[in-house]
C-alpha cells in the first residue's frame, strides 16, 4: 500500500468512527464542568470527570503491518460510563465478547432473548427502581421453572429517557442459553409464563408485557440466522448519548447527566452467569465496562509491524504528527501541512489537511 493510501485508510476510520464522537463528547464534559461549578455533591468528582472526558481519545496511534493491516495500537480512553467515545468502544467490546461466547456454545445450546421492564419512573425513584430490578432478577433465577431452562445468561442494563414526560425507563436485555430440545420439551415456557414469573418477582401486577424471542441459528443457512442482530440488541449502549445530551437545552442536559451519573455510580451494567460466565472465564475475557477499551474485537493484526502512525486531537480534528518506521522517524511541520524525514529533512509525498 502506498504511503498516501495508508493515510487515506486511517483518515477514513478517524472521520467515520472517532471524530464525530470526540466532538459530541464536548457537550458532556461541558456539562460536568457546569455541575462542578454548581457544587453538585453526591460523592462524585465532577471536575475529575470533566477533565477525563475532555482528554479522552486525545491521542490515537495506529500500527500498520507488512500485510497492510491497520490496528489501533494505543489510545487514552477515559472509561466514563457516559462518555460517547467510551460507550461506543464498550458496545463494540460487548458485541465481540458475546459473539465469542455464543459461537463457542451454539453447537450445544439454543438461545432466547428476554427483555424485562418496569414502569417508567421519575428521577428521584430511579435508583431504587434499579435496585428492585436487580433483586427481582435474582429472585427469578431461583424460580424452579426458570432455573430449569436457564443454562447461562448475559444480562445488560439499558435506561432510556423520555423527554416529553421527564421519566426514565430502565430494563434488562437478557440473552439466555437453553437446551437444544427446549422448544420441543415439556418444560417449554410461553410468554405468559415469563410474564407471570416477572410479575411475581417484582410484586407488580401492573406489568403487562415481557418480550421473549427465539434466536434462530442454522449452520446450513446462515442467512436465516438472527444471532448477530440479537447480539447487537444486547450489546447496545446502557445509556444512549442522545438520551442525556440536548444541544438545545443545557439545563435539561445537566439535570439528566446529574441523574444518570448518580444512579450509575458503582453500579454493574453487565453480568454473566452459568455457561456464559464459564466460557468467558475460559477465554480470559476481561471486564467489558472497566476493562481494556483499546482491543474491542478479540482479533490480532497478523504480520510484522512496519509503521506506527501517531495522531493527536487539535482544533476539532485528528492530525497526524509523526510516523515511526524501523530506524526512521517521520514528523509533521508545525502547521501540520506536510511530512518530512526527521534525519534527512526530505519532504514526503502527500499533503495533510
Amino acid at each position: 500500500m502506498e504511503f498516501s493510501e495508508s493515510l487515506k485508510t486511517i483518515d477514513l476510520e478517524l472521520q467515520n468512527d472517532f471524530r464525530e464522537r470526540k466532538l459530541y463528547s464536548r457537550y458532556l464534559h461541558q456539562s460536568y464542568n457546569r455541575l462542578h461549578k454548581k457544587s453538585m455533591s453526591i460523592g462524585i468528582d465532577f471536575e475529575k470527570k470533566h477533565n477525563n472526558v475532555k482528554s479522552c481519545a486525545g491521542f490515537l496511534d495506529f500500527s500498520k503491518t507488512n500485510t497492510d493491516a491497520f490496528k489501533l495500537k494505543r489510545a487514552n480512553f477515559c472509561k466514563d460510563k457516559l462518555c460517547p467515545m467510551c460507550a461506543w468502544r464498550r458496545s463494540k467490546k460487548i458485541y465481540s465478547q458475546v459473539h465469542t461466547v455464543v459461537d463457542y456454545l451454539k453447537n450445544d445450546y439454543q438461545f432466547i432473548m428476554l427483555t424485562l421492564t418496569v414502569r417508567n419512573v421519575t428521577a428521584p425513584f430511579l435508583s431504587d427502581t434499579l435496585d428492585k430490578l436487580n433483586k427481582s432478577f435474582a429472585k427469578m433465577l431461583k424460580y424452579k421453572a426458570f432455573s430449569r431452562i436457564c443454562k447461562g445468561y448475559l444480562k445488560c442494563l439499558e435506561i432510556t429517557y423520555n423527554r416529553e414526560h421527564d421519566t426514565y425507563h430502565p430494563h434488562f436485555h437478557v440473552l439466555i442459553a437453553v437446551d437444544k430440545d427446549y422448544f420441543r420439551s415439556d418444560y417449554y415456557l410461553h410468554q405468559s409464563d415469563y410474564l407471570a414469573m416477572w410479575q411475581k418477582a417484582t410484586k407488580d401486577k401492573s406489568i403487562t408485557q415481557v418480550d421473549v424471542r427465539k434466536i434462530h441459528y442454522n449452520p446450513n443457512r446462515p442467512e436465516l440466522s438472527n444471532i448477530s442482530s440479537a447480539v447487537a440488541e444486547v450489546a447496545k449502549y446502557s445509556v444512549k448519548p442522545s438520551d442525556y445530551i440536548f444541544t438545545d437545552n443545557k439545563i435539561l442536559t445537566d439535570s439528566v447527566v446529574y441523574t444518570f451519573s448518580s444512579v450509575l455510580l458503582n453500579r454493574r451494567l453487565v453480568s454473566w452467569g452459568g455457561c456464559f460466565a464459564d466460557v468467558r472465564k475460559f477465554f480470559g475475557l476481561d471486564d467489558v465496562v472497566d476493562g481494556d477499551l483499546l482491543h474491542t474485537d478479540n482479533q490480532l493484526a497478523y504480520g510484522e509491524v512496519v509503521a506506527i502512525y501517531h495522531y493527536r486531537w487539535s482544533h476539532g480534528k485528528y492530525k497526524l504528527y509523526a510516523i515511526d518506521y524501523p530506524q526512521r522517524i517521520i514528523l509533521s511541520d508545525p502547521d501540520n501541512n506536510f511530512l518530512f524525514d526527521a534525519d534527512t529533512g526530505e519532504v514526503l509525498e502527500g499533503v495533510i489537511t
